[in-house]
């Protein structure tokens, strides 16, 4: 993965064993993060944000599962700062800002926005922490945001939410692989659309079908289903920059190795 900006952040967590689910929240809920069967942690956050709110609020979530801070260190700010380092490292702060500024403008912060996926406030915590911004610089410009109600929505066109759609493609995959039916996938396609209300999605599941093939072919149970996500995790096969890890890691110590490597230890102070 490297510094590059995160294509998706939705998509990069479910590639390494995190499970990620939307839900219909209060106003003031933003995320949090459980555990099925205590071993699987499962990201849920709110449905229908700003998709540069979502993708923070996935990895101030992921901060909180790698970070081991000490107790003299607040959790929350840390997973704050670790949020803000995981979409824009350092490198890319300085090669976007340079050392050092004295004032940034909407028009130079909306496009660093839509390329890293990070709002415009993000990116003015983010220079400040770095020290590319004063503290003083800083305050002028969130009275502007407020001034402009632009701390709630921030102008210009607004980056799209994401959504999850591993288990789509798993069972798309079983049904390539022959190892379902078309009615058996009908059905777990039923199943998914009736969850998907209950959680109040308003997304349409649009689907490609092919003809059932004329003879007995393997079916597949819930739990079989899960070992083929299992299989196709084993593989590695997935295309994209993360190709060639060999594992994906689904405890929080392989999550804390694989940050290690991609973004720079969690242990350490952050950039």
């Amino acid at each position: 993965m490297g510094l590059d900006p995160i294509e998706s952040m939705v998509e990069l967590l479910e590639d390494h064993g995190i499970k990620v689910g939307l839900v219909n929240g209060h106003d003031e809920f933003d995320a949090c993060t459980i555990w099925a069967n205590q071993t699987i942690p499962v990201i849920v956050i709110k449905r229908d944000i700003a998709g540069d709110r979502q993708r923070f609020n996935l990895a101030h979530e992921l901060g909180h599962l790698v970070l081991e801070p000490g107790s003299e260190v607040d959790e929350e700010k840390a997973a704050y700062r670790f949020a803000g380092a995981f979409l824009v490292p350092e490198p890319k702060v300085r090669f976007e800002l340079g050392a050092h500024r004295d004032i940034l403008n909407l028009y130079e912060l909306h496009p660093l926005k839509h390329k890293y996926g990070l709002s415009m406030q993000g990116w003015i915590y983010r220079a400040r922490d770095l020290g590319v911004l004063s503290e003083s610089t800083v305050r002028r410009l969130f009275v502007q945001f407020r001034r402009g109600g632009w701390h709630r929505k921030e102008p210009g066109d607004q980056l799209p939410p994401e959504e999850p759609r591993r288990m789509q493609r798993l069972v798309l995959r079983a049904l390539a692989e022959d190892l379902i039916f078309l009615s058996q996938l009908v059905a777990a396609l039923r199943l998914l659309r009736r969850q998907l209300a209950l959680a109040g999605s308003t997304q349409p599941l649009v689907l490609p079908v092919r003809p059932v093939l004329l003879f007995e072919r393997p079916t597949l149970s819930v739990g079989q289903l899960a070992r083929l996500e299992a299989r196709g995790n084993a593989c590695a096969c997935h295309e994209g920059p993360l190709r060639g890890d060999g594992i994906m890691p689904n405890t929080t110590r392989q999550l804390c190795s694989w940050v290690k490597r991609h973004r720079g230890s969690p242990r350490q102070k952050l950039p």
